[in-house]
């Protein structure tokens, strides 16, 4: 899945495997960005379309549960001078 890098608008690929938290850099810029899944992007359309055909929706092995990833600003540290 490929989402925009915030600074420069290019496409960052993200592999199957990526996790939340996770450091990624634009290919273009070299901007870091952290992934975010939110989940308020559930999808949950398959559970209403459930609900209203009067089945069960808590068979959580028939839902699609994926949540979309988002890319924000990677969080920058301080630099430590020993103080």
């Amino acid at each position: 899945m490929t989402r925009k890098c915030p600074e420069c608008d290019a496409d960052v690929s993200l592999s199957r495997g990526t996790r939340d938290a996770e450091i990624v850099t634009c290919p273009d810029c070299s901007f870091e960005m952290e992934v975010v899944f939110d989940p308020s992007t559930l999808n949950l359309g398959e559970v209403a379309k459930r609900v209203r055909k009067g089945e069960p929706p808590y068979d959580v092995s028939k839902l699609d549960l994926t949540v979309s990833p988002t890319l924000v600003p990677a969080p920058q540290e301080d630099e430590d001078w020993g103080e």
